[in-house]
């Protein structure tokens, strides 16, 4: 009598489908690969279709623009042409118009990475190889300038109309109105209050100790005093909820301790750091806190974690404990940083995390919208739902591309596969309407395709 197997038939079939991968992987590695051919050396703006006279697009107010990377290699090559498309939402009966040629290049054109959109869309990069170039768009009339060339710019951030460009080698200041740029004390850009939008970071200068940090105003483009945390490791930005108060007179942050390959989900004790920026004091207040470990990455993370100021002088944190069926208990610890005075309490509910759809009109219709990775991109399905448009799973993670306008009611959702890709789909969601957009046959499977709804200037 033959054993009977002790694996089931669900091992069997992810052993199936684990083999067929790796046979499936074989064979694309024994095929020949394409040669690149993109030009090494070639002009950074190749042609530019500007509007004529009359043309409804020099009066447009808001336009949706499209950086595309169309294909125009031949058989057995790697080769891309990087453009810009745009789309008018006031005409939507209208076919998108190409309106830029940039360069040959591996890559689409983007919007400034870290930069929120509609702070400084005029402003885009293209890499080349191992460059970059950055240029400025005027979206009316589509005048383009050259700003930047072969340069690799690794990290952006913005303080009002300055744009920081951290380089190989330098720090650039790009100032948005004029597009002037000039280099600055080089340092790294090491706080992390939520955003990077902030009036102030917290940054580390270059030649200086390790311990030694500096609140900067990105705005005024000014250093702050001189900072100084008890060791390296602790200055750095990876530490849990980073957070400045109202105020900008105290620095709150969780110091977690170095976790090691083996540590498993569990309750550890660590510390939370309140800094004192007017007289560069620390004061700690330790706290029982469950963690799970990050594999990969080496850091302890706590899902269950709260840290915020209520008032200028008032830190509140709380930790929750849980179990299968919820909390055990969720401790919540309010500091007045006047007195020093510290008190616990048990309370029912975690502080509520910052709602991923401030801002955004979600109609009751929709009923709850359930964020799971991107909430413009969730909306946008859920509105998409609502009309009965037909997708599966794969297409929704991997292959759609959304932009919202600044009132963030209307969006322009596209994929580049599965059956829908031949089609734009324009949304509004406070008037419940929906409009099919034909999609021009180069932007069809723009696997690298990049949208922006943009307000234009006059």
């Amino acid at each position: 009598m033959r054993a009977q197997s002790a694996w089931g038939w669900g091992q069997w079939l992810a052993l199936g489908v684990l083999s067929a991968s790796l046979a499936s992987a074989k064979a694309r590695a024994s095929l020949p690969q394409p040669v690149d051919v993109i030009p090494r050396v070639q002009p950074p703006l190749q042609t530019i279709f500007r509007p004529g006279p009359g043309e409804d697009s020099l009066k447009a107010k808001e336009k949706v623009i499209l950086l595309s990377r169309e294909d125009v290699g031949g058989p057995g090559t790697w080769d891309f042409l990087a453009c810009a498309w745009e789309f008018l939402p006031s005409q939507p009966q209208k076919p998108m118009t190409k309106r830029v040629v940039f360069e040959h290049s591996g890559s689409s054109p983007d919007f400034l990475p870290f930069i929120e959109p509609h702070q400084a869309d005029e402003y885009l990069e293209l890499a080349q190889h191992s460059s970059m170039n950055l240029y400025r768009v005027n979206f009316r009339n589509w005048d383009v300038a050259v700003i930047l060339t072969n340069t690799w710019v690794r990290d952006y951030a913005m303080g009002g109309q300055n744009i920081y460009l951290w380089t190989t080698d330098q720090v650039l200041r790009l100032q948005r109105p004029t597009s002037a740029i000039q280099a600055e004390p080089r340092f790294e850009y090491e706080g992390d209050f939520n955003t990077r939008y902030d009036a102030s970071w917290l940054v580390h200068l270059d030649g200086t100790p390790p311990t030694e940090m500096r609140m900067f105003e990105p705005a005024a483009n000014q250093f702050g005093p001189k900072l100084h945390f008890g060791d390296a490791t602790q200055a750095r930005w990876w530490h849990y909820q980073l957070t400045l108060s109202p105020n900008h007179n105290y620095l709150a942050y969780v110091r977690m301790p170095d976790p090691q390959p083996h540590d498993h989900p569990g309750i550890i004790t660590t510390r939370v750091l309140v800094h004192d920026l007017k007289t560069d004091a620390v004061r700690e207040y330790p706290s029982a806190v469950y963690v799970e470990f990050v594999r990969g990455v080496g850091l302890f993370r706590p899902p269950h974690f709260r840290l915020w100021f209520p008032s200028p002088d008032t830190l509140k944190f709380q930790s929750g404990i849980p179990t299968l069926l919820g909390f055990q208990k969720i401790t919540e610890t309010t500091i007045d940083l006047t007195s020093g005075r510290r008190d616990e309490n048990i309370v029912g509910d975690l502080h509520p995390e910052p709602d991923k759809l401030a801002g955004y009109f979600v109609p009751a219709y929709l009923g709850q919208v359930h964020i799971r990775m991107d909430p413009e991109q969730d909306l946008a399905l859920a509105f998409l739902k609502h009309k009965e448009v037909s997708f599966t799973a794969p297409e929704v993670w991997d292959a759609v591309k959304v932009a919202f306008a600044a009132d963030k009611k209307r969006f322009l959702l596209k994929w580049w596969q599965g059956p829908n890709c031949s089609r734009f789909f324009m949304g509004d969601l406070e008037h419940d309407t929906l409009k099919i957009i034909p999609s021009p046959p180069e932007l069809e499977n723009d696997n690298a395709l990049n949208l922006r709804w943009v307000t234009v200037g006059e």
